[in-house]
């Protein structure tokens, strides 16, 4: 076995610390501070016919200039198959009631196809300076299956106001 000597030793350490600490260095001085705030409306339940449960809210999130809304859904039912014809989410990020992004998902087949899901519906993000009266709100259009009833639609509260 070869044995370093305690200057190869140093020359390989500085050869190895300088640019990680360099590239530490870089990094810190690009990263820009981290203050996403999340907040979220009252949760609303949707039940299916047989033993479903579907708890959604809108929320929305801001980082900076940068804002987002979105819908969330916690899913749970105590068995398999097909229970929904429709289940899709429509998403709206608003300034003063404004809209200002969309978005829609689709979530029928997942809801037919899992007993435990927890989905999200984005709109894209949006850059604005202009503080207060942000919101994120949304609504929703489903159909059960074999009801004969077709499609209904259900709204969500919006989430509180952020900057």
């Amino acid at each position: 076995m070869t044995r370093l000597s305690s200057r190869t030793i140093r020359r390989i350490s500085t050869a190895v610390t300088v640019p990680a600490l360099a590239a530490g260095a870089l990094v810190a001085l690009t990263a820009a501070p981290a203050h996403a705030v999340i907040k979220c409306g009252p949760t609303k339940e949707q039940t299916s016919p047989v033993v479903g449960h579907a708890l959604l809210k809108a929320c929305i999130e801001t980082d900076g200039y940068l804002r987002r809304a979105y819908i969330q859904m916690d899913y749970a039912r105590t068995y398999g198959g097909r229970d929904w014809d429709k289940f899709i989410v429509h998403t709206r990020l608003e300034r003063n009631d404004a809209d200002k992004a969309k978005a829609s998902c689709n979530w029928t087949s997942d809801m037919n196809r899992y007993t435990v899901l927890k989905k999200y519906c984005f709109t894209p993000w949006t850059n604005s300076n202009a503080m207060g009266g942000w919101t994120g709100d949304g609504s929703y259009t489903f159909n059960f299956n074999l009801d004969g009833q077709g499609d209904k639609n259900g709204s969500l509260g919006g989430s509180p106001k952020v900057n």
